[in-house]
């Protein structure tokens, strides 16, 4: 009680509505409350909606625990965007880090990053939207996501990076200026994410466990195989449009036969080599993503043959009518 007296104390008016953060962010509104638990283990003290006073774009500002308690937390945080988020890696499939401020002047300070505004939202929020109104994801939108979301992991484990807490609510879509179908895909909240450089001196006590119904089967261990085990869980959630996992495994290994939805054999194929129970059986990131493009490139061909080879019989057909009626 007394720490979060000298906490709340030092902070202050900081992060009240209209202050402004860094001569450069405005607080708006608050969009989660610090008291709500959240899944990297040590809860956040809030998440707001900023402007930037610049150029007023709308931002996200996630305010981490204070090193008072839980050391070490927010600058693990910080480091592994500031890694992800090199000038050379703009178009990686990582959420965007704007600013900071890492708190490092006392210990009772609360650490906080601005990160891009994904205006599409998450993926578990898509899921909750569709499963409401009985309405299944399209299969070729499960591609997308699974394609993308496994490139942002690969990106990670190629810079040294575990994440630890893939999941749905983790996973922010965002308007892409491609022209492209489907929204652009962001893997985001490092809360739990652990520096390859960090590993030898951190223990299992002293790191964010994640969201244990994510959990792999080895536990909350750090290697990339349990990355690649999310995703699966992921993608899972995506098929069954469920976010209850009990629910998506019990249809999955049951005959994936949700409200009449079936998933089709390369799909299924893929999931079920990233929930492979040993770790050492699950496919890198690296060979994930090559098999799945490998399929979306079959998908692509095939369905292209099959649009060409239907325009050819109706031209076909046409031409039989009018050579009938010339007759």
């Amino acid at each position: 009680m007394l720490e979060e007296i000298c906490i709340r104390r030092r902070a202050g008016l900081k992060f009240e509505l209209g202050a402004v953060l860094n001569q450069r962010w405005t607080i708006i509104s608050s969009l989660s409350d610090y008291d709500i638990h959240t899944s990297d283990g040590c809860s956040n003290r809030g998440i707001k909606l900023v402007q930037e006073i610049s150029t007023g774009k709308w931002c996200v500002l996630k305010m981490l625990p204070p090193d008072m308690s839980c050391p070490g937390h927010a600058m693990r945080e910080i480091c592994v965007l500031h890694n992800l988020n090199r000038p050379n890696n703009s178009d990686a499939d990582i959420v965007r880090l704007l600013d900071f401020d890492d708190g490092c002047k006392h210990p009772h300070d609360i650490p906080w990053i601005v990160t891009e505004l994904c205006d599409r939202g998450t993926l578990a929020q898509l899921v909750d939207s569709h499963a409401s109104q009985s309405r299944h994801l399209p299969e070729a939108f499960v591609w997308h996501v699974f394609e993308r979301l496994a490139a942002a992991v690969q990106f990670c484990h190629d810079l040294g990076v575990v994440h630890r807490d893939i999941t749905p609510a983790n996973v922010f879509l965002h308007s892409n200026t491609k022209m492209q179908t489907y929204p652009d895909v962001r893997l985001g909240d490092f809360g739990c994410a652990v520096d390859e450089r960090d590993f030898s001196r951190l223990t299992l006590e002293t790191l964010s466990p994640g969201n244990p119904d994510f959990m792999p089967p080895e536990g909350c261990m750090v290697q990339a195989s349990s990355d690649v085990y999310q995703v699966g869980l992921v993608v899972l959630c995506l098929c069954m449009c469920e976010t209850d996992l009990t629910e998506c495994l019990a249809d999955f290994y049951g005959g994936m036969d949700t409200c009449g939805r079936r998933i089709s054999p390369e799909l299924k194929r893929l999931i079920v080599w990233c929930l492979s129970r040993e770790a050492g059986q699950r496919p890198s990131a690296e060979m994930l993503v090559a098999s799945i493009q490998r399929v979306v490139s079959e998908r692509r061909i095939n369905k292209e043959t099959v649009a060409f080879e239907r325009l050819l019989e109706v031209r076909k057909g046409m031409g039989l009518c009018s050579n009938t009626a010339e007759e």
